[in-house]
């Protein structure tokens, strides 16, 4: 379904408004609407202007300078297939947005976008674009377009972007603008994808909030939809109420009054605002599923992010240097004891391998401590990775065994939906086995001998003089 604005833009104090062409609607379910869809008649009066919507997380309140203008929440009627959206802004400022789509991309970034400081970045999110108009493209594209309108690059982050509901594919119908900011447009455009952007390295890059990112999976349009309104409507007792909260914690504590007892000390701000902070105060966070807010602990959710699958190849690296880098891809700190490293035989502090495919970060953690005797425990914020008490006690590190990986064994379980893979070393096959791996890797070598060798020659002839 496609979704058409009404396009209202104010010209000396008064509101003219211009109707979108009601065509073009394609079968519903097959793309969703930009925003929460109302009831008809719940349409708020033209005049109604409600404040921009707050950001989520106070923490990024400092990083951002407050949106100009404000706009109503949008209200949606449905007619006769065709979802109508009305959208009153303050007099200076015009921005129309439609849904989103996952055809193939149509909208090529453009090149040679110059690199301003990020003084330069901030004042071009003030700048105005005059009139703009972008339809059917991949939402990458179209922002680019809309920075290159300002002279500077909007980069929107590949994992960000694996979390919208057709990841890359995911798609603009159609933007249309008429003298709005770009902080304005950014807003009403990643709003309904549970996107912000940030200033770094002389660009604007979009990034996944982070109750979008706690999910760990593909978003489908009910998160953000959900997300949405939580970030829009301001909190109060009677707002929590009418959403459904689930509380993914111990049953040992009274997880909703503690919540409540918290909320009420957060101060007043968006849902998202208040319950980001109420949450964080407890160790516990919040983020959106289907049609419920799902509240668990912090180390619920650092467990839940170490189940990420990675396929790396680290090879004759320092060992430090992996476990950031594993840090990096969990989005979650890790700790090392002081001293660690220099407990360690220096061959596996300087060099260390380790090649995964398809394995979880836990699992990387896991091999790495049964191979150097470290150890790691989750803790409320961060991953510790200390010391075993084996080693603590004078044993030698590690355990590490001297043959190296030499195949790998994919067991399907569950009827195939999933897979167990175990690493096999060496000294870990039988003989017969050994004897047909060895066999193998000849017939492989003699075959790469017969392609490589010159017409003519045999792979076996001696060389000439």
């Amino acid at each position: 379904m496609q979704t058409h604005l009404s396009s209202i833009s104010a010209k000396r104090g008064n509101v003219s408004k211009r109707v979108e062409p009601a065509g073009n609607v394609e079968p519903a379910g097959n793309v969703e609407p930009a925003g929460n869809v109302e009831p008809a008649g719940a349409v708020k009066p033209a005049g109604a202007v409600e404040p921009a919507n707050s950001r989520f997380n106070s923490r990024f309140n400092s990083r951002f300078a407050p949106a100009i203008g404000a706009y109503n929440n949008a209200n949606f009627t449905a007619r006769s297939g065709v979802l109508r959206r009305t959208l009153t802004v303050l007099p200076s400022a015009a921005l129309l947005i439609v849904a989103f789509a996952a055809t193939p991309p149509a909208l090529a970034q453009p090149a040679g976008v110059a690199h301003p400081g990020d003084g330069a970045v901030a004042r071009a999110l003030d700048q105005r674009v005059a009139e703009l108009g972008i339809s059917g493209a991949p939402i990458d594209g179209a922002l680019a377009e809309i920075g290159r309108q300002v002279g500077v690059e909007i980069v929107v982050e590949p994992a960000a972007a694996e979390l919208l509901p057709w990841g890359e594919e995911t798609k603009v119908a159609e933007i249309t603008v008429r003298n709005a900011t770009l902080r304005e447009i950014l807003d009403k455009v990643l709003a309904p994808l549970g996107m912000e952007h940030e200033l770094r390295q002389g660009a604007i890059h979009v990034v996944a909030t982070a109750p979008l990112k706690r999910m760990n999976r593909r978003a489908t349009w009910g998160d953000l939809k959900l997300l949405q309104r939580v970030r829009e409507e301001p909190y109060s007792p009677d707002v929590l109420a009418s959403f459904d909260v689930r509380y993914r914690i111990t049953s040992k504590v009274e997880a909703a009054g503690m919540l409540a007892d918290q909320l009420a000390r957060a101060g007043s701000g968006s849902l998202a605002d208040v319950l980001e902070t109420a949450t964080a105060s407890l160790g516990w966070v919040w983020f959106p599923d289907a049609d419920a807010v799902v509240i668990r602990s912090m180390q619920a959710q650092i467990a839940n992010q170490l189940s990420r699958r990675i396929t790396v190849r680290y090879v004759n690296e320092p060992l430090a240097q992996i476990l950031m880098d594993l840090s990096n891809k969990a989005e979650t700190v890790f700790v090392l004891e002081p001293g660690m490293m220099l407990k360690l035989p220096p061959q596996i502090v300087q060099s260390y391998s380790l090649m995964l495919q398809s394995t979880s970060i836990r699992q990387a953690l896991e091999l790495i401590c049964a191979e150097t005797g470290l150890k790691y425990t989750i803790q409320r914020e961060v991953v510790q990775i200390g010391m075993s008490d084996a080693l603590v006690e004078g044993g030698t590190p590690g355990g590490r065994r001297s043959t190296p990986y030499v195949g790998k064994i994919v067991v399907p379980v569950a009827g195939g939906k999933y897979s167990m893979e175990f690493l096999v070393r060496e000294e870990d096959l039988p003989p017969d086995i050994l004897d047909a791996r060895n066999q193998m890797i000849d017939e492989a070598v003699q075959t790469i001998r017969q392609e490589l060798a010159p017409a003519g020659d045999s792979p076996h002839s001696e060389p000439r003089p």
